[in-house]
């Protein structure tokens, strides 16, 4: 039986944790803690959530008409665990809120908040803000406390990666967000900061299938999202879906480009004189150019539908000029 793998934060990581910790401590007013009774706290509306399960839910069971019974029954299922632990151990993280009228909202801890409830709790620790984080710090912090839960799946890492860069952009009037901004923020790796923004930049049939949970691995993502053509990729997709590894996924890139110069060489062959067989569009040094080409581009009617790809094109990076021109080749070949 194989065993599941877990996961685990780098040193990298936990030193990143603690910057973003001692940032938000510096830039959202003080902390304190207390006890405060559930029933005197609530999810926050404006927060996004993964959870369909809701407060009500917990208390007064799950309405057999709802349309999201079955979601909301396997979210019960899977918090049946942490209410065991929280009913024989209490609470060994306390949740985040921030004061609201006469209510707490969560920040952080929604699970446990949710667990507590299953558990029978009638009150639970809590870290308290004096005031509502801006929405910058507020994703911080959300980042920590997803990444302290082995389960978190690819697909919900990268949500919560989005809305952290989504809240950069609205703070930095729409600066593009590069690998080593992104490292700072969340203490990745500057490695992993790259990958990850290569999948976020990614076609959209790529996060269909981690979406889909048919890739939970960040570097098969990130390998799918550097190709362009859309046959090979969908090959890749497919294998990744049947469990490739990354070394199959590779000899399968490598063999599409040795079989595309083996065709191409044949063809030439059996032709007189040379024949072109592609359009070369040059090189340049100058990253204005390529934003200019993809700028004109996705204004016009029939491909203004696609802006989106291009909102968190890092303008002063080589690499992520040169995928996103790349993309909006492959946009240009398949319209």
């Amino acid at each position: 039986m194989n065993k599941r793998k877990k996961f685990k934060i780098s040193d990298d990581i936990n030193r990143g944790i603690t910057e973003v910790i001692n940032a938000v401590d510096n830039n959202v007013g003080s902390f304190r803690y207390e006890v405060v009774a559930l029933s005197r706290m609530e999810i926050d509306p404006n927060n996004p959530r993964e959870l369909a399960l809701t407060t009500k839910d917990i208390i007064f069971g799950i309405d057999v008409n709802d349309a999201q019974i079955i979601k909301k029954r396997k979210e019960k299922e899977d918090l049946e665990s942490l209410a065991s632990t929280i009913k024989h151990n209490g609470i060994i993280n306390p949740i985040v809120v921030y004061k609201h009228e006469d209510k707490y909202r969560i920040i952080a801890g929604e699970r446990r908040f949710l667990a507590a409830h299953l558990a029978e709790k009638q009150d639970i620790h809590a870290r308290i803000i004096d005031k509502k984080p801006d929405e910058m710090d507020l994703r911080l912090l959300q980042w920590i406390e997803n990444n302290e839960r082995k389960d978190l799946s690819l697909s919900e890492r990268l949500k919560n990666l989005e809305v952290i860069i989504e809240a950069y952009n609205k703070k930095h009037d729409h600066e593009p967000i590069t690998g080593d901004i992104l490292k700072k923020l969340t203490g990745l790796s500057r490695a992993q900061a790259h990958l990850y923004l290569s999948v976020l930049r990614g076609f959209n049939d790529l996060r269909k299938c981690i979406e889909d949970g048919m890739i939970n691995n960040l570097d098969k993502a990130a390998l799918v999202s550097g190709v362009t053509e859309q046959s090979l990729r969908e090959k890749l997709l497919l294998a990744c879906s049947n469990g490739s590894t990354i070394k199959a996924l590779k000899e399968m890139i490598a063999k599409n480009k040795k079989d595309y110069k083996n065709n191409l060489t044949n063809v030439v062959a059996k032709k007189s004189g040379r024949i072109t067989q592609c359009i070369n569009l040059g090189r340049t040094k100058n990253i204005d150019v390529i934003r200019k080409v993809v700028e004109a581009v996705i204004s016009h009617p029939a491909y203004n539908k696609h802006a989106g790809k291009f909102n968190n094109v890092a303008w002063n990076e080589y690499k992520s000029v040169a995928l996103a021109f790349q993309s909006l080749l492959s946009i240009l070949s398949e319209e």
